[in-house]
Protein backbone atom coordinates (compact mmCIF):
# COMPACT_ATOMS: atom_id res chain seq x y z
CA UNK A 1 0.00 0.00 0.00
CA UNK A 2 1.09 3.53 -1.18
CA UNK A 3 1.80 5.78 2.46
CA UNK A 4 3.63 8.98 2.69
CA UNK A 5 5.58 9.18 5.83
CA UNK A 6 4.03 12.08 8.13
CA UNK A 7 6.44 14.98 7.69
CA UNK A 8 5.50 16.41 10.91
CA UNK A 9 4.81 15.10 14.29
CA UNK A 10 0.85 14.75 14.27
CA UNK A 11 -0.11 11.70 16.19
CA UNK A 12 -1.06 12.27 19.47
CA UNK A 13 1.17 11.29 22.23
CA UNK A 14 -1.06 8.77 23.92
CA UNK A 15 -0.69 6.42 20.49
CA UNK A 16 2.77 7.61 19.49
CA UNK A 17 4.56 5.08 22.48
CA UNK A 18 7.79 3.55 21.67
CA UNK A 19 8.45 5.90 18.73
CA UNK A 20 10.43 8.69 17.87
CA UNK A 21 9.86 11.32 15.32
CA UNK A 22 12.82 11.89 13.47
CA UNK A 23 13.73 14.92 11.23
CA UNK A 24 15.98 13.84 8.38
CA UNK A 25 19.13 16.22 7.95
CA UNK A 26 19.90 16.61 11.98
CA UNK A 27 22.34 14.54 13.98
CA UNK A 28 19.55 11.68 14.71
CA UNK A 29 20.25 11.12 10.54
CA UNK A 30 17.58 9.41 9.66
CA UNK A 31 16.94 9.15 5.95
CA UNK A 32 14.28 10.52 6.10
CA UNK A 33 11.63 12.57 7.99
CA UNK A 34 8.81 10.63 10.03
CA UNK A 35 8.29 8.07 12.71
CA UNK A 36 11.00 5.48 13.43
CA UNK A 37 10.73 2.80 16.35
CA UNK A 38 13.48 0.65 17.29
CA UNK A 39 14.51 -3.00 17.30
CA UNK A 40 17.63 -5.28 18.52
CA UNK A 41 19.44 -1.54 18.59
CA UNK A 42 18.16 -0.76 14.95
CA UNK A 43 15.64 1.52 13.61
CA UNK A 44 12.40 1.02 12.03
CA UNK A 45 10.51 3.35 9.72
CA UNK A 46 6.78 3.17 10.73
CA UNK A 47 3.71 5.13 10.01
CA UNK A 48 0.48 5.80 11.35
CA UNK A 49 -2.38 4.23 8.81
CA UNK A 50 -5.77 4.97 10.42
CA UNK A 51 -4.74 4.44 13.34
CA UNK A 52 -2.77 1.77 13.02
CA UNK A 53 1.32 1.63 12.98
CA UNK A 54 3.02 -0.26 9.82
CA UNK A 55 6.66 -0.61 9.27
CA UNK A 56 7.45 1.18 5.76
CA UNK A 57 10.31 0.94 2.94
CA UNK A 58 11.07 2.46 -0.11
CA UNK A 59 9.46 0.98 -3.37
CA UNK A 60 10.59 3.41 -6.37
CA UNK A 61 10.13 6.75 -6.04
CA UNK A 62 7.66 6.59 -2.65
CA UNK A 63 7.05 4.98 0.09
CA UNK A 64 4.99 1.67 0.92
CA UNK A 65 3.59 0.00 3.83
CA UNK A 66 4.45 -3.65 3.57
CA UNK A 67 3.65 -5.40 6.88
CA UNK A 68 1.76 -4.54 10.25
CA UNK A 69 4.41 -3.30 12.95
CA UNK A 70 6.18 -6.61 14.46
CA UNK A 71 4.59 -6.92 17.58
CA UNK A 72 8.64 -7.09 19.26
CA UNK A 73 7.71 -2.87 18.70
CA UNK A 74 5.54 -2.66 21.13
CA UNK A 75 3.75 -0.05 19.39
CA UNK A 76 -0.18 1.04 20.52
CA UNK A 77 -2.74 0.66 17.63
CA UNK A 78 -5.72 2.45 18.11
CA UNK A 79 -7.59 1.38 14.61
CA UNK A 80 -10.58 4.02 13.71
CA UNK A 81 -14.17 2.64 13.38
CA UNK A 82 -14.96 0.25 10.92
CA UNK A 83 -11.52 -1.28 10.48
CA UNK A 84 -11.28 -4.88 10.57
CA UNK A 85 -8.64 -4.99 12.93
CA UNK A 86 -8.90 -8.61 14.41
CA UNK A 87 -8.84 -9.97 10.49
CA UNK A 88 -6.10 -7.86 9.64
CA UNK A 89 -3.78 -8.76 12.48
CA UNK A 90 -5.00 -12.95 10.99
CA UNK A 91 -4.05 -12.62 7.77
CA UNK A 92 -0.18 -12.18 9.13
CA UNK A 93 0.41 -11.56 5.15
CA UNK A 94 1.87 -8.87 3.70
CA UNK A 95 -0.22 -5.39 2.58
CA UNK A 96 1.35 -5.51 -0.25
CA UNK A 97 3.16 -7.53 -2.98
CA UNK A 98 6.36 -7.86 -3.64
CA UNK A 99 7.45 -4.99 -6.05
CA UNK A 100 8.09 -6.53 -9.83
CA UNK A 101 10.61 -6.20 -11.61
CA UNK A 102 8.86 -5.89 -14.89
CA UNK A 103 8.71 -2.51 -16.54
CA UNK A 104 4.96 -0.93 -16.80
CA UNK A 105 3.49 -1.50 -20.10
CA UNK A 106 3.10 1.97 -21.91
CA UNK A 107 -0.25 2.89 -22.70
CA UNK A 108 -0.92 4.61 -26.29
CA UNK A 109 -3.54 7.16 -25.61
CA UNK A 110 -4.98 8.50 -28.73
CA UNK A 111 -7.93 11.11 -29.07
CA UNK A 112 -11.73 9.93 -30.35
CA UNK A 113 -14.98 11.53 -31.32
CA UNK A 114 -16.08 11.01 -27.08
CA UNK A 115 -12.80 12.12 -25.75
CA UNK A 116 -9.26 11.30 -25.56
CA UNK A 117 -10.02 8.44 -23.05
CA UNK A 118 -12.71 6.67 -25.14
CA UNK A 119 -16.73 6.64 -24.63
CA UNK A 120 -18.66 6.84 -21.27
CA UNK A 121 -18.92 4.01 -18.99
CA UNK A 122 -21.62 2.66 -17.13
CA UNK A 123 -20.50 2.75 -13.77
CA UNK A 124 -20.82 -1.04 -12.60
CA UNK A 125 -21.44 -1.62 -8.22
CA UNK A 126 -17.68 -1.37 -6.56
CA UNK A 127 -16.11 -4.48 -4.69
CA UNK A 128 -16.54 -3.90 -1.03
CA UNK A 129 -12.90 -4.09 0.70
CA UNK A 130 -12.78 -7.20 2.87
CA UNK A 131 -9.21 -6.19 4.31
CA UNK A 132 -9.63 -2.75 5.74
CA UNK A 133 -13.15 -1.19 5.67
CA UNK A 134 -16.10 -3.09 6.51
CA UNK A 135 -19.12 -2.12 4.61
CA UNK A 136 -19.47 0.07 1.42
CA UNK A 137 -20.76 3.87 1.03
CA UNK A 138 -24.42 2.43 1.24
CA UNK A 139 -27.59 5.37 1.76
CA UNK A 140 -28.89 6.01 5.34
CA UNK A 141 -32.44 4.85 6.12
CA UNK A 142 -34.52 7.22 8.08
CA UNK A 143 -33.09 5.60 11.38
CA UNK A 144 -29.63 5.59 10.85
CA UNK A 145 -27.52 8.63 12.12
CA UNK A 146 -25.16 10.44 9.86
CA UNK A 147 -21.65 9.64 9.62
CA UNK A 148 -19.21 11.28 11.95
CA UNK A 149 -17.16 13.82 10.02
CA UNK A 150 -14.17 16.06 11.53
CA UNK A 151 -15.50 19.05 9.64
CA UNK A 152 -19.18 20.25 8.65
CA UNK A 153 -18.25 21.37 4.78
CA UNK A 154 -20.67 19.98 2.09
CA UNK A 155 -18.77 17.58 -0.04
CA UNK A 156 -20.38 16.44 -3.28
CA UNK A 157 -20.92 13.05 -3.98
CA UNK A 158 -18.54 10.65 -4.85
CA UNK A 159 -17.73 10.05 -9.02
CA UNK A 160 -17.17 6.57 -10.24
CA UNK A 161 -13.48 5.66 -10.59
CA UNK A 162 -12.10 8.16 -7.67
CA UNK A 163 -10.81 6.43 -4.70
CA UNK A 164 -12.50 6.12 -1.37
CA UNK A 165 -12.34 8.47 0.98
CA UNK A 166 -14.29 11.30 3.03
CA UNK A 167 -11.08 13.57 3.24
CA UNK A 168 -11.03 13.80 7.15
CA UNK A 169 -8.14 13.94 9.00
CA UNK A 170 -7.83 10.18 10.51
CA UNK A 171 -6.50 11.58 13.84
CA UNK A 172 -8.89 14.41 14.14
CA UNK A 173 -11.81 11.93 13.54
CA UNK A 174 -10.40 8.70 16.27
CA UNK A 175 -10.55 11.58 18.81
CA UNK A 176 -13.39 12.62 18.06
CA UNK A 177 -15.10 8.62 17.95
CA UNK A 178 -13.42 7.77 21.10
CA UNK A 179 -16.41 8.79 23.84
CA UNK A 180 -17.74 11.77 22.42
CA UNK A 181 -15.68 15.20 21.76
CA UNK A 182 -12.76 15.28 24.52
CA UNK A 183 -9.91 16.14 22.37
CA UNK A 184 -7.15 19.24 22.77
CA UNK A 185 -8.73 22.55 21.90
CA UNK A 186 -7.13 25.51 21.15
CA UNK A 187 -3.93 26.70 19.93
CA UNK A 188 -0.61 25.27 20.33
CA UNK A 189 1.18 25.86 23.11
CA UNK A 190 5.08 27.21 23.21
CA UNK A 191 7.78 24.35 24.10
CA UNK A 192 10.16 25.00 27.22
CA UNK A 193 13.87 25.11 26.40
CA UNK A 194 15.20 25.39 29.96
CA UNK A 195 15.16 29.00 30.18
CA UNK A 196 14.60 29.71 33.50
CA UNK A 197 13.50 33.46 32.74
CA UNK A 198 10.40 32.11 30.51
CA UNK A 199 9.70 28.95 33.28
CA UNK A 200 6.79 30.97 35.07
CA UNK A 201 4.89 32.07 31.36
CA UNK A 202 5.43 28.85 30.15
CA UNK A 203 3.39 27.21 33.24
CA UNK A 204 0.69 29.14 33.30
CA UNK A 205 0.24 29.09 29.56
CA UNK A 206 -0.21 25.18 30.17
CA UNK A 207 -2.33 25.34 33.15
CA UNK A 208 -4.39 27.41 31.39
CA UNK A 209 -4.70 25.03 28.16
CA UNK A 210 -5.74 22.39 30.57
CA UNK A 211 -7.81 24.69 32.57
CA UNK A 212 -9.81 25.35 29.05
CA UNK A 213 -9.60 21.76 27.85
CA UNK A 214 -10.04 20.23 31.78
CA UNK A 215 -12.98 17.50 30.18
CA UNK A 216 -10.45 16.58 27.34
CA UNK A 217 -9.12 12.74 28.01
CA UNK A 218 -5.92 14.07 28.44
CA UNK A 219 -6.35 16.49 31.16
CA UNK A 220 -8.66 13.91 32.85
CA UNK A 221 -5.64 11.50 33.01
CA UNK A 222 -2.54 12.24 34.67
CA UNK A 223 -0.08 9.67 33.13
CA UNK A 224 -1.03 11.25 29.58
CA UNK A 225 -0.92 14.63 31.05
CA UNK A 226 2.13 13.91 32.25
CA UNK A 227 3.32 12.70 29.18
CA UNK A 228 2.07 15.64 27.17
CA UNK A 229 3.60 18.14 29.09
CA UNK A 230 7.21 15.75 29.25
CA UNK A 231 6.46 15.98 25.10
CA UNK A 232 6.80 20.40 25.33
CA UNK A 233 10.44 19.93 26.38
CA UNK A 234 12.55 20.68 23.78
CA UNK A 235 16.38 21.08 23.86
CA UNK A 236 19.69 20.27 25.79
CA UNK A 237 19.33 22.25 29.15
CA UNK A 238 15.99 19.91 29.57
CA UNK A 239 16.56 16.82 27.55
CA UNK A 240 18.05 14.80 30.98
CA UNK A 241 15.63 15.90 33.04
CA UNK A 242 12.75 14.60 31.07
CA UNK A 243 14.40 11.39 29.61
CA UNK A 244 14.68 10.73 33.58
CA UNK A 245 10.93 11.58 33.97
CA UNK A 246 9.59 9.43 31.19
CA UNK A 247 11.55 6.50 32.82
CA UNK A 248 9.54 7.95 36.27
CA UNK A 249 6.44 7.56 34.59
CA UNK A 250 6.89 3.90 33.31
CA UNK A 251 7.84 2.79 36.35
CA UNK A 252 4.45 4.49 38.13
CA UNK A 253 2.24 3.09 35.43
CA UNK A 254 3.77 -0.45 36.43
CA UNK A 255 4.08 0.35 39.93
CA UNK A 256 1.46 3.04 41.16
CA UNK A 257 2.66 2.49 44.81
CA UNK A 258 5.84 4.31 44.06
CA UNK A 259 3.14 7.39 44.36
CA UNK A 260 2.90 6.88 48.26
CA UNK A 261 -0.30 8.29 47.97
CA UNK A 262 0.44 11.34 45.43
CA UNK A 263 -1.02 11.97 42.53
CA UNK A 264 1.84 11.50 39.11
CA UNK A 265 1.16 15.48 38.36
CA UNK A 266 1.81 16.88 41.57
CA UNK A 267 4.91 14.99 41.83
CA UNK A 268 6.02 16.04 38.19
CA UNK A 269 4.98 19.74 38.89
CA UNK A 270 7.24 19.68 42.33
CA UNK A 271 9.94 18.35 40.55
CA UNK A 272 9.86 20.81 37.51
CA UNK A 273 9.38 23.71 39.86
CA UNK A 274 12.48 22.29 42.17
CA UNK A 275 14.48 22.10 38.48
CA UNK A 276 14.19 24.79 36.84
CA UNK A 277 12.95 27.98 39.59
CA UNK A 278 14.84 30.93 38.83
CA UNK A 279 15.59 31.24 42.99
CA UNK A 280 16.60 34.67 42.24
CA UNK A 281 13.38 35.76 40.82
CA UNK A 282 12.10 37.10 44.25
CA UNK A 283 15.21 38.46 45.07
CA UNK A 284 14.80 40.64 41.55
CA UNK A 285 10.85 41.34 42.20
CA UNK A 286 11.85 42.69 45.65
CA UNK A 287 14.33 45.16 44.90
CA UNK A 288 12.06 46.63 41.36
CA UNK A 289 9.46 46.82 44.16
CA UNK A 290 11.78 49.62 46.08
CA UNK A 291 12.68 51.08 43.27
CA UNK A 292 9.30 51.44 41.88
CA UNK A 293 7.55 55.39 41.68
CA UNK A 294 4.16 56.39 40.59
CA UNK A 295 4.56 59.12 37.50
CA UNK A 296 2.67 61.45 35.91
CA UNK A 297 -0.05 60.73 38.02
CA UNK A 298 -0.53 56.90 36.52
CA UNK A 299 -2.15 55.41 39.84
CA UNK A 300 -3.50 52.67 38.05
CA UNK A 301 -0.36 51.79 36.09
CA UNK A 302 1.90 51.78 39.44
CA UNK A 303 -0.80 49.22 41.40
CA UNK A 304 -0.80 46.95 38.48
CA UNK A 305 3.21 46.95 38.28
CA UNK A 306 3.37 46.86 41.78
CA UNK A 307 0.68 43.84 42.41
CA UNK A 308 2.49 42.05 39.37
CA UNK A 309 6.05 42.21 41.00
CA UNK A 310 4.69 41.48 44.51
CA UNK A 311 3.59 38.21 42.91
CA UNK A 312 6.37 37.13 41.34
CA UNK A 313 8.66 37.83 44.33
CA UNK A 314 6.17 35.77 46.72
CA UNK A 315 5.37 38.39 49.47
CA UNK A 316 2.04 39.25 51.65
CA UNK A 317 0.78 43.12 50.58
CA UNK A 318 -0.67 43.00 53.57
CA UNK A 319 2.52 42.94 55.53
CA UNK A 320 3.42 47.18 57.05
CA UNK A 321 6.84 46.66 55.40
CA UNK A 322 5.51 46.15 51.84
CA UNK A 323 2.01 48.43 52.12
CA UNK A 324 5.17 51.29 53.47
CA UNK A 325 7.13 50.08 50.30
CA UNK A 326 3.89 50.97 48.44
CA UNK A 327 3.49 53.99 50.11
CA UNK A 328 7.40 54.94 49.48
CA UNK A 329 6.62 54.67 45.74
CA UNK A 330 3.18 57.60 45.64
CA UNK A 331 4.05 61.08 45.64
CA UNK A 332 4.68 62.76 49.43
CA UNK A 333 1.22 65.17 49.45
CA UNK A 334 -0.84 62.15 47.99
CA UNK A 335 0.57 60.05 50.92
CA UNK A 336 -0.40 62.29 53.27
CA UNK A 337 -3.69 63.32 52.21
CA UNK A 338 -4.27 59.20 52.58
CA UNK A 339 -3.10 59.01 56.11
CA UNK A 340 -4.63 61.83 57.25
CA UNK A 341 -8.33 61.63 55.86
CA UNK A 342 -8.53 57.60 55.78
CA UNK A 343 -8.08 54.82 58.84
CA UNK A 344 -6.32 52.60 56.96
CA UNK A 345 -5.28 48.76 58.03
CA UNK A 346 -4.67 46.83 54.99
CA UNK A 347 -3.34 47.10 51.49
CA UNK A 348 -7.02 47.10 49.87
CA UNK A 349 -7.60 49.95 51.93
CA UNK A 350 -4.26 51.36 50.36
CA UNK A 351 -5.15 50.95 46.99
CA UNK A 352 -8.63 52.39 46.86
CA UNK A 353 -8.05 55.72 49.57
CA UNK A 354 -4.79 56.42 46.66
CA UNK A 355 -7.29 55.84 43.82
CA UNK A 356 -9.76 57.73 45.29
CA UNK A 357 -7.66 60.55 46.21
CA UNK A 358 -5.87 60.48 42.93
CA UNK A 359 -9.20 60.89 40.73
CA UNK A 360 -10.41 63.59 43.22
CA UNK A 361 -6.67 65.53 42.45
CA UNK A 362 -7.18 64.92 38.68
CA UNK A 363 -10.88 66.41 39.08
CA UNK A 364 -9.28 69.57 40.61
CA UNK A 365 -6.52 70.05 38.35
CA UNK A 366 -9.41 69.85 35.05
CA UNK A 367 -11.39 72.59 36.64
CA UNK A 368 -7.80 74.68 36.77
CA UNK A 369 -7.43 73.82 33.47
CA UNK A 370 -3.64 71.84 34.00
CA UNK A 371 -5.29 68.48 33.16
CA UNK A 372 -3.04 65.86 31.65
CA UNK A 373 0.23 68.34 33.06
CA UNK A 374 2.72 66.31 34.97
CA UNK A 375 2.19 66.41 38.87
CA UNK A 376 2.16 70.19 40.20
CA UNK A 377 4.35 71.39 42.99
CA UNK A 378 0.88 71.18 44.94
CA UNK A 379 1.45 67.31 44.25
CA UNK A 380 5.26 66.55 43.08
CA UNK A 381 6.70 62.97 43.19
CA UNK A 382 9.08 63.76 46.06
CA UNK A 383 9.15 60.32 48.00
CA UNK A 384 7.37 60.52 51.36
CA UNK A 385 9.83 61.03 54.29
CA UNK A 386 9.88 59.42 57.61
CA UNK A 387 6.38 58.86 58.94
CA UNK A 388 4.38 57.07 61.76
CA UNK A 389 3.13 53.96 59.65
CA UNK A 390 -0.63 53.07 61.63
CA UNK A 391 -0.93 48.96 62.43
CA UNK A 392 -4.16 47.87 63.80
CA UNK A 393 -3.60 47.83 67.02
CA UNK A 394 -2.27 51.14 67.30
CA UNK A 395 -4.81 53.01 65.55
CA UNK A 396 -5.41 55.34 68.62
CA UNK A 397 -2.39 55.96 69.25
CA UNK A 398 -0.98 56.56 65.62
CA UNK A 399 -3.72 59.33 65.85
CA UNK A 400 -1.91 61.47 68.97
CA UNK A 401 1.01 61.06 67.35
CA UNK A 402 -0.36 62.67 64.11
CA UNK A 403 -1.44 65.08 65.25
CA UNK A 404 2.12 65.75 67.32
Amino acid sequence: MEVIPEQKDTVPVANAVNTQFLVSGTAEGPPWTGYYATFRGARLAVTNVFGVWCEIRRRDSGFEAHCLARAELSLLDAPLQGIDYSRLQQTGEPLTRAPSRAPTPAMLVTDTAAGPFGPQQTPKEEPKCAMFWEGGDEPLSDTEEVPLRSSTTNRPPRQPGQPRGTGDDPMVLAAMQSAGYLRLEGNPLDRFNGDRSHMRRFLTQFCQFMLMNDRATIAQNDIKKCTYFLSLMEGPQVEGWSEAKYDWLDQVKRDPRALMGRTPWNVLMHSFLDAFTDFAEAEKAQNAMKQLKMTDGKIDEYIAAFERLAHHAGVDLDDSSNMRTFAHGLPGPLVETVIKLDDLHNYVQWRKATQRHQRGYLKIQSYKGTYGNPQSTQQSNAPMGNFFWRRPQQSGQGNRQQGG
